[in-house]
């Protein structure tokens, strides 16, 4: 929308301008009209105009006073001068003012339309231009983020373009001089490679937004970019990261933000590379970073390392025989089986330069052993039909060692908690065997009072009576109390009822109908059969 402010003093001027320029046709889409200098300011602070066409002379203030304050006000306005005198000194402050054009009175309408058609044609050139200008700016700002990002995985690989790396830091706005204290950082975000899970995009931006701005505050600079699976990678560039204490408060201010983001809590890991004294060891300072990362595994979660030079040993797992942890529990030591881990895992916390895949493959062997013994035993230690591959798949994904002795640890105990309830089922069945045994004579022999007598409920003894023996507790009672009955049968002194009685049975006929149900004749027919 272009409009135009038209100033003049003279009425008939100002109204015949007006009325016979078609300022529609030309282009213009508002005209507002002023009587002088003054108040032509005042409305053009309101209006805004595109072009103002004013009278040179001009009460109050005259046309090059105003297009003197419009300069300065609206820069972008273009003014076109009207008036009825060639002084050359009004010429030369047109000139001077960089006006439009400058239009003699008596007003040629002709002459208008051409003046004001080539100026309208000018403001909307200028004003493609800047919205042009304005779009490129909002791309290259959208675009700003996903470059430095570019460029900080850039900085990570050797033997980068030393060249293309100056331009893209000078396209960034980012001074790097020749010798610059730099460093690198990742930060294990603790996202599974495995289950093929990204950190989505908004959070991404998030994670970098607020670690940029913490460095910005601090007047440090970074570049930051996620390198899946999970790791933020920060170059850190300026004398300031020679010094540890600044980095380490720094780092634990972007260790709180990004956790209160993430919600990822106490399993962030922060490991800072080594410093270096030009943009061109990044990549050094980076492998180092790396090296740091490792150390995740040895010292859990949650902590900021920086690299140091490492002379910690290997561990000697000819030390520690499986075998011997096996042992322990073959022979059901709990006590000895805990320590044994314990002291590995111990030992291992100070031997990190062992390869984190032998530590895994050692407790991987340790578990199928734990599983073989269990399954002999017929103990389910795990609900897996496949378990080494499943217990394989726990330990690769074990992100410290804290973890692999954690799950070990829990197997072990649902092992000889196993064994323990085993234990406990074979001393009630016994109890319930020695119980019935004694007091088969008893009529109101029951799972109640036998239950009473164990001092448990008669469902658990149920149960456990049943899986250890088969049989229910009713049909052990009755079993016991038929075999008794047998033995008494061979005297034909007893009668079939005393019998009866002296067995548990008070009703006579009921006992031989269980008898009969059991051995496939009644009692007196077995006493014949069985009894010279």
């Amino acid at each position: 929308m272009i409009k135009l402010l038209l100033v003049d003093d003279e009425k008939t001027t100002r109204d015949g301008l007006l009325e016979y320029i078609p300022w529609k046709e030309l282009g213009i889409d508002a005209v507002k009209a002023a009587e002088d200098g003054i108040k032509a300011l005042e409305l053009a602070m309101e209006f805004n105009p595109h072009i103002i066409l004013t009278d040179v002379r001009m009460p109050k203030m005259n046309g090059i006073e105003l297009a003197e304050q419009i300069k300065v006000q609206l820069p972008q306005c273009k003014v076109i001068f009207l008036s009825g005198y060639t002084d050359k000194e009004y010429l030369k402050s047109a000139i001077r003012l960089q006006a439009m054009n400058y239009i003699e009175k008596p007003v040629n309408i002709d002459e208008v339309k051409e003046v004001i058609t080539k100026t309208v044609s000018l403001c909307r050139m200028e004003e493609e231009k800047k919205q042009n200008e304005i779009g490129l700016a909002n791309k290259i700002n959208e675009s700003l983020p996903i470059l430095k990002e570019k460029l900080c995985l850039e900085l990570t690989v050797p033997n980068f373009n030393s060249a293309s790396i100056q331009e893209k830091f000078d396209f960034l706005g980012i001074t790097i001089r020749e010798q610059c204290f730099c460093t690198s950082v990742i930060i294990n975000l603790d996202i599974d490679a495995s289950e093929n899970i990204s950190i989505p995009q908004d959070q991404r931006d998030s994670l970098i937004k607020v670690t940029e701005q913490i460095f910005e505050n601090e007047k440090v600079h970074c570049l930051c970019a996620v390198k899946e699976p999970g790791l933020l990678v920060i170059h850190i560039l300026g004398d300031t990261v020679k010094s540890r204490a600044f980095l380490e408060n720094l780092l634990g201010k972007v260790k709180s933000e990004i956790e209160q983001i993430s919600g990822i809590g106490q399993k962030l890991f922060i490991a800072a590379g080594s410093v270096v004294n030009s943009v061109h060891g990044i990549h050094t300072a980076y492998q180092r970073a790396a090296i740091t990362l490792q150390k995740q595994f040895f010292l859990g979660h949650g902590n900021i390392v920086f690299f140091e030079e490492d002379n910690s040993p290997v561990f000697d797992f000819g030390k520690y025989n499986i075998q011997d942890f096996l042992d322990l529990l073959i022979a059901e030591k709990k006590n000895e089986a805990e320590i044994y881990i314990k002291k590995i895992v111990s030992e291992l916390k100070l031997c990190t330069n062992t390869l984190v895949d032998n530590i895994k493959n050692y407790f991987f062997n340790m578990l199928t052993g734990l599983s073989k013994i269990a399954d002999d035993r017929n103990i389910v230690i795990v609900e897996s039909e496949h378990k080494k591959e499943y217990f394989w798949d726990i330990i690769s994904k074990a992100k410290t060692i804290y973890e692999i002795e954690a799950y070990l640890l829990e197997k072990l105990n649902i092992f000889f908690g196993a064994l323990a309830e085993k234990e406990q089922s074979n001393s009630i069945v016994y109890s319930v065997i020695k119980y019935v045994r004694n007091n088969y004579k008893d009529p109101n022999l029951s799972i109640k009072t036998i239950a009473s007598y164990a001092f448990v409920t008669p469902n658990y003894l149920s149960l456990v009576f049943k899986k250890g023996t088969g049989k229910t507790i009713n049909q052990f009672i009755t079993e016991t109390r038929i075999e008794k009955a047998k033995e008494l049968l061979k005297d034909r002194r007893i009668k079939l009822y005393e019998i009866a009685s002296l067995v548990g049975f008070s009703d006579a006929n009921y006992f031989a109908k269980i008898f009969k149900k059991i051995e496939g004749m009644n009692p007196s027919d077995y006493r014949e059969k069985h009894i010279l």
